[in-house]
This record gives structure tokens, sequence and C-alpha cells, in this order.
């Protein structure tokens, strides 16, 4: 599992011996974080360099521009392994490969320019389904499995979907005909 942002060795996931960890964060606090750059991290050269399953939780929303939001996104493709390795194959292969994701709830719910039906279309276009979703009163959890086509011409630009003065300017955008 790569967890980018990652804040502490000791969470759950670090913990539950599930996963063979990698943390990274932009400004490393702890030991055992690697002070990275997700999105200047080198590609894979190969499969033994990929990951089962990915987290963005809460690094999404600190993505200064929609732009690069789109591309944090779609270079997840490039770092999840096409199946689950062989010892995530047997008992969690409905679940991987896959990104777990978080962002505020209000980037969701409360924005001019985005909600969850549009993150929903916009994780399709990269062959992401939703598996699994939780909102609670501040954060929306959401777990996508990778499998799907994905769109190699699709748009998603930015556009007014939710009126009103009291939303908040959160937005991605993609376009992937120029990847």
């Amino acid at each position: 599992m790569l967890e980018v942002g990652s804040l502490s060795t000791r969470n759950a996931c670090s913990l539950s011996g599930l996963f063979d960890m990698v943390h990274i964060d932009l400004n490393s606090q702890e030991p055992g974080i690697e002070q990275q750059d997700f999105m200047k991290r080198p590609l894979p050269e190969d499969d033994s360099q990929k990951f089962d399953i990915i987290s963005l939780s809460l690094v999404v929303n600190f993505v200064p521009d929609a732009a690069t939001r789109g591309q944090m996104l779609e270079r997840t493709l490039s770092f999840l392994r096409a199946t689950p390795s062989e010892d995530q194959a047997a008992p969690f292969e409905d679940f991987f490969p896959s990104l777990f994701l978080v962002l505020p709830r209000s980037c969701v719910d409360n924005s001019r320019y985005f909600t969850e039906a549009r993150l929903e279309a916009l994780m399709g276009t990269l062959g992401f389904a939703k598996i699994s979703g939780k909102t609670t009163q501040k954060l929306a959890y959401s777990l996508w499995k990778m499998g799907g086509t994905p769109n190699n011409s699709a748009k998603f630009p930015k556009k007014e979907i939710n009126p009103g003065k009291t939303r908040n300017n959160f937005f991605i955008t993609l376009d992937r005909s120029t990847s």
C-alpha cells in the first residue's frame, strides 16, 4: 500500500498486518515516512514497484489547482498493479487494485463546481468503480476499484453545477485528450 500524505506509521492500515506499507509526504515529520512529492515520484518500471492500493486521504484537496488534482488522480493509474499481488489475490481480489480517497465533505456537497456525481463520473473516466463510500459530518470517504476501461478522450472542465453565494469553489478538472 502506498500512503500519500502520510502523517503516521502507526495508523490502522499500517498496524493491520495486511499490507507492506510505503509512506510518503511532502514534509515528513516522522521516521519511516519518506519525504517525497507523489507527482515527482519516479514511475514504476515493473509490477514489483506497483501497489495493490493507494491512499489519498485529505491530499487531493490540498493540491493548489484543479488541473493538478485531476493529474494526481490520473497518475495513480501508473502506480496500481493490473491485478492484486499473490498475497492479496485470494481473500481480497474483489477490492484490489484500488484507490482510497478522502475529501472534506464540503468538497462534494457544498461546491459550486463539484458534486459526488461529478466525482463518480470523473473516476469512471479513469476506469475506477466505486465499491464503498461513507460520509460523516466532516469527511467523504470512498474506495474505488480500478478495472474499468478508461476513456482516453474525456474532458472535465470547470462548470458551475450548484450556484450559490454560500458554496465553495472546489473542483477537479481533467483533460485526458492531451494525456
